[in-house]
């Protein structure tokens, strides 16, 4: 009894040791269904498969990036100005002064706006407005160029010299003078600070200018 339980032990031992042993056989891969390529006619009787071979397929950083072809520049359309010239006005030239033409005016010493604007017969506004550049039009320096719009629009047109010189008689007045120049007492005395005194010169308006001598 004793023999026969432990013949049953060593071949239930050798049975297990067999069973570790045993390798497990590789399972058969999946057939690959080949790739075929339809015959162009349709008709089916050329159909071949195509074995795609490893690496036949193009990676993504072989795969050429599309050309941009750089837009032309735009060309600035050809603005064309024109450029118009306004004649000067200068001493004895009285062609320029058509009426309701444009000239332009070189100050001269003594020269103010109001009066610019009454030589030329137009409007003192008109003659501010053509000139923005004037920072202050009580403040011009000879040499600058003013625009004069509407020529003669007013009256009569004179043109430059604006102003003249006038020697000072004895018993004048401001308040005289400038009746006698066609303008103000105010502006006599701006455009020549001081005491009004015999003999003196003083800027007074051109073309009807009163001279003295003694």
């Amino acid at each position: 009894m004793i023999k026969s339980r432990y013949l049953l032990v060593l071949l239930i031992g050798f049975g297990m040791f067999l069973g570790s042993c045993q390798q497990e056989e590789p399972q058969p891969s999946a057939p690959v269904a080949p790739l075929t390529v339809n015959d162009p006619a349709g008709e089916g009787a050329n159909d071949q498969p195509i074995e795609i071979l490893e690496g036949s397929v193009p990676t993504e950083s072989e795969i050429a990036e599309p050309v941009v072809e750089a837009a032309e520049p735009e060309v600035a359309e050809e603005v064309v100005v024109e450029v118009v010239e306004v004649p000067v006005a200068e001493p004895g030239n009285t062609a320029v002064l058509q009426p309701g033409s444009t000239v332009q005016h070189q100050v001269q010493a003594g020269d103010w706006l109001v009066q610019i604007a009454r030589c030329y017969g137009t409007e003192y506004t008109a003659v501010l407005q053509a000139n923005p550049q004037l920072a202050n039009p009580n403040w011009l320096l000879p040499g600058m160029m003013l625009t004069i719009p509407n020529v003669g629009s007013l009256g009569e047109a004179h043109g430059t010299p604006c102003v003249a010189e006038y020697t000072v008689a004895f018993g004048d007045t401001w308040f005289g003078l400038a009746e006698r120049f066609g303008t103000t007492a105010v502006i006599l005395q701006r455009v020549n600070p001081g005491p009004l005194l015999a003999a003196d010169k003083i800027i007074v308006p051109a073309h009807d200018v009163i001279t003295t001598t003694e």
